[in-house]
């Protein structure tokens, strides 16, 4: 989000008397210890967790100001679950918060992270291939186009032609993406070196060579199988 966004939502939604919810099902723990909302500072009313917090296995939790949770603790709302507790998805969650994302982790997504981001880019625009990134913890974007979306509609102009080549190149190539995504490149782990990033760079080198040997990347052959 751009400096200020998700403070303004905050305000906004306040004024009105309603709640902040976050959803950090796919940012926490992820982009940053504390997510989203610790990275830009915004304490929001509500915050959902899940996917990483597992550790691999089906985990969910969900986390509020003592005002909103207190609903909870004196019985005004019964929060009840099947899975509530589970102590396998528990002891999992707890070894991932204690011993798997230390800051050690975090310092080696960053290191390989960036790297990944830095030679993607200079790969790409070398043949001529517009291009942008971002890369926070765990987490490395590449998408194709110079400049970010600021809303839903710059989003629509992006080319999808090259992100769905790029998906087909990187599977065949040993390297499985998320087939739908339009700016979500990959997700790193711990176990994840520089030496797996030269991986993927290898596969993006033959797409920016591809790419940059069509004669017609407008086409609507070209955006066939793309994902809008």
């Amino acid at each position: 989000p751009q400096p200020g966004y998700l403070e303004g939502i905050k305000d906004m939604v306040h004024r009105h008397g309603a709640l902040l919810a976050v959803y950090e099902v796919k940012t926490g723990l992820v982009v940053h210890p504390g997510g989203v909302t610790a990275m830009y500072g915004v304490t929001p009313d509500i915050i959902c967790l899940a996917k990483a917090l597992g550790g691999g296995l089906p985990c969910g939790a969900v986390g509020g100001t003592t005002e909103v949770m207190s609903a909870i603790t004196d019985g005004r709302y019964s929060q009840v679950g099947t899975f509530n507790g589970n102590p396998l998805t528990m002891a999992a969650a707890r070894a991932v918060l204690t011993e798997v994302l230390t800051d050690d982790a975090y310092a080696k997504a960053n290191d390989v992270g960036a790297y990944i981001l830095e030679q993607s880019l200079a790969t790409l625009h070398g043949y001529g291939q517009e291009a942008h990134g971002y890369q926070f913890g765990f987490k490395v974007s590449v998408v194709y186009s110079n400049e970010p979306a600021k809303n839903y509609r710059d989003f629509l102009e992006v080319s999808t032609g090259a992100m769905h080549l790029h998906y087909l190149m990187q599977f065949n190539g040993g390297v499985f993406l998320a087939p739908w995504g339009k700016s979500e490149s990959l997700t790193l782990s711990v176990a994840h070196t520089r030496d797996h990033g030269d991986v993927f760079l290898e596969n993006l080198a033959r797409l920016g060579k591809t790419v940059a040997s069509m004669s017609d990347q407008q086409s609507v052959e070209f955006e066939v199988g793309s994902f809008n």
